[in-house]
């Protein structure tokens, strides 16, 4: 039985030690059991989001991507480890362009995560997240301070990170845009990170 107390207690444990094996851990052992968590946690026709914990030291968010939904890149400002407990998310990470003044970005890799996988992402670490599938996808995200973004309206996910420079909207990259086209997720993503957005390219 999921018990959030104490999960945020191990979270918290696990981030003081140096490393990201602990913590990992503890994502993982929890995520294994994914009856438990949707039992717990409710189980969801389309995007949702609850904040569990929500502390200066510590943020632990439930969150369901809907079919086929996307995000911008962008960066949490906190050390964010990611357990998939249904379903995928296929994540593109960009880097800022070299002396660009703007703060533009480009492509610089790809990860799927699928039911079980964790990941661990830096502070510093930009990506967008897509969900391929044409079914709800399940994660637990815990980030190591409160992380602010997740006030926001939209379902609680967070806020874009890069916006097109070249016009008023925010500009989908096209890799993005391709993976929402069709079922090859993993194998798009790869063939689409030499790709960013032409209105944003110089």
């Amino acid at each position: 039985m999921f018990d959030i107390d104490r999960f945020a207690a191990d979270c918290r444990a696990a981030l003081a030690e140096r490393g990201s094996e602990a913590i990992r851990e503890v994502v993982r052992r929890v995520v294994s059991d994914p009856a438990a968590l949707i039992a717990a946690l409710g189980e969801h026709n389309g995007p949702h989001a609850d904040v569990l914990v929500r502390t200066p030291d510590l943020t632990i968010l439930n969150a369901v991507w809907g079919q086929r939904q996307w995000t911008l890149p962008h960066n949490h400002h906190h050390r964010a480890i990611i357990g998939m407990y249904g379903g995928g998310e296929d994540n593109i990470f960009w880097r800022r362009l070299p002396e660009d003044e703007k703060g533009r970005v480009e492509a610089a890799g790809a990860a799927s995560l699928r039911q079980g996988d964790v990941t661990v992402l830096g502070r510093d670490i930009i990506h967008s997240v897509t969900n391929p599938l044409d079914r709800v996808s399940y994660a637990i995200h815990v980030y190591d301070g409160d992380s602010s973004p997740l006030q926001e309206k939209a379902a609680g996910m967070p806020r874009p990170f890069a916006k097109c420079l070249t016009t008023p909207a925010w500009c989908p990259p096209p890799s993005v845009k391709r993976l929402r086209a069709g079922k090859d997720a993993r194998r798009r993503v790869t063939l689409s990170l030499g790709n960013t957005c032409r209105r944003c390219t110089p």
